[in-house]
């Protein structure tokens, strides 16, 4: 099925001008056509009354995951979003830090090659944090009360859990951001708020 469009006269000049129809484009000349390539298939339209409109929770989430898709770590992928009043400040994934080589560059994780547990050994780690990444880069007057996203995913793309750590749990509350959204291992939704679960 494709969109229409429908030619209509313009009302300032003799100009034509396009409106959103339900016929095939009509040139002026009484001819119609589907585009400049006869042959192309085009997108289906949105059914407005059927979509499933997401949440801002969802996405924003969804936004966190996308973010998750730069990073540079070999073991988890990881990205957050700050938003105040449903407008980004800032956004981060996790990856070495400025000036040192990239472990999606060198191919090397020195945790992985040790087989550190996940939550362990962080100092043996290049990486820095997605959450960190994001409040480095947000203004700090608009992180006041704002809400971090935060959407990870392994190696492998199952969903990893996306709890912060102690050290970004410590930043994010020195930030004074008010409220941490997360995905657990089962890829259901959490909120804290300062160390309380919602």
């Amino acid at each position: 099925m494709s969109v229409k469009v429908k030619v209509v006269e313009s009302l300032d000049t003799a100009e034509p001008a396009a409106a959103v129809g339900t016929g095939a484009v009509k040139l002026a000349e009484g001819k119609e056509t589907t585009g400049a390539n006869e042959t192309a298939e085009t997108a289906e339209p949105v059914d407005p009354v059927n979509m499933q409109r997401p949440g801002w929770d969802e996405y924003f989430l969804e936004l966190a995951a996308v973010i998750a898709r730069r990073s540079t770590c070999l073991r988890r992928n990881y990205g957050a979003v700050i938003v105040k009043d449903n407008i980004i400040v800032s956004t981060g994934y996790n990856g070495a830090a400025r000036g040192e080589p990239n472990c999606v560059d060198t191919g090397a994780c020195v945790r992985r090659q040790l087989n550190v547990p996940a939550g362990e050994r962080y100092e043996l780690c290049v990486a820095v944090h997605a959450e960190q990444n994001a409040i480095i880069a947000g203004d700090p007057v608009k992180m006041r009360d704002a809400t971090i996203y935060i959407a990870g995913n392994e190696a492998d793309g199952s969903v990893a859990v996306s709890v912060p750590c102690l050290l970004c749990h410590r930043m994010i509350q020195n930030a004074m951001i008010r409220r941490v959204v997360f995905r657990d291992a089962g890829g259901v939704k959490r909120n804290v708020r300062f160390g309380l679960t919602e």
